[in-house]
């Protein structure tokens, strides 16, 4: 058996290799005849390896705030003189530096645009070798994938209250506080709803506001409504964030079956 290790300029499936099998029968003839079977089995890597395969912020970005780079590495299994990269810059910025020591080794570093607004990153950096002589090069794609957080959280981000009867007053309490750890101060906290109530807002001595939302319940059915809360920074600047609201009225005069 002949194992094969090749290099493709062509996209591999989704692990970077594409498996192949041939099979190769030899016949010889004369005074002693005999017949060989070989059976040819490989793979075809990518022409550029990218490790880790793509650049995952997970929920690491707060709007507002700086963005520290992410990096991954780049080998090229052909002889290049140089690597291209490119990617839009309302997404971000990519740069390549050599390795030391590593001729065919590159590290693609990678910054987050801070123009970027909350809500999913999606995006990619393209990676082209410099072949000399080659007309159609393979291009390397890095998938870069996120969410943009904005600077408050609620803590829960929704109230699912459920089943509620029709009558009822309901009472839950939310924390607010600021993601990347500045102090906070409540402005101002406004129900979008006739239903819903907002208790005075404390703040701990960490900067974290505690609020008691109360619901009365008064129609059956799915409802809905929305606390919004304003606040004040330190240094002066301010923000605010909205708290879904849902729950299921109940009539408390169910129809008696006979």
């Amino acid at each position: 058996m002949v194992t094969l290790d090749l290099a493709s300029r062509k996209p591999p499936g989704g692990d970077g290799t594409i498996p192949f099998s041939v099979q190769i029968l030899a016949i010889g003839e004369g005074t002693r005849p005999f017949q060989v079977d070989w059976q040819l089995e490989g793979v075809v890597r990518r022409a550029i390896e990218v490790f880790p395969p793509q650049l995952d912020f997970f929920e690491d970005l707060v709007v507002g705030t700086h963005f520290a780079a992410r990096c991954v590495r780049v080998r090229c299994l052909e002889p290049v003189s140089g690597l291209r990269v490119t990617c839009d810059p309302a997404l971000g910025s990519a740069s390549l530096q050599r390795i030391p020591g590593k001729e065919a080794e590159f590290e693609l570093e990678f910054v987050p645009s801070d123009r970027l607004r909350v809500g999913p990153l999606r995006g990619d950096i393209l990676v082209e070798p410099l072949l000399v002589g080659s007309t159609d090069p393979p291009v390397a794609k890095v998938p870069v994938c996120g969410t943009v957080m904005p600077e408050l959280k609620a803590t829960p981000g929704e109230l699912l209250l459920g089943p509620v009867a029709v009558g009822a007053t309901v009472k839950e309490s939310v924390d607010v506080s600021s993601r990347t750890g500045r102090r906070i101060g409540v402005k101002r906290v406004q129900g979008r709803s006739g239903c819903v109530e907002v208790g005075p807002a404390s703040v701990s001595p960490s900067g974290v506001a505690s609020l008691v939302i109360s619901l009365s319940v008064k129609d059956p059915g799915p409802q809905s409504a929305a606390v919004v809360v304003e606040v004040a920074y330190e240094d002066g600047t301010a923000g605010q964030t909205t708290i879904p609201v849902r729950w299921y009225g109940v009539s408390r005069h169910l129809a008696q079956v006979p």
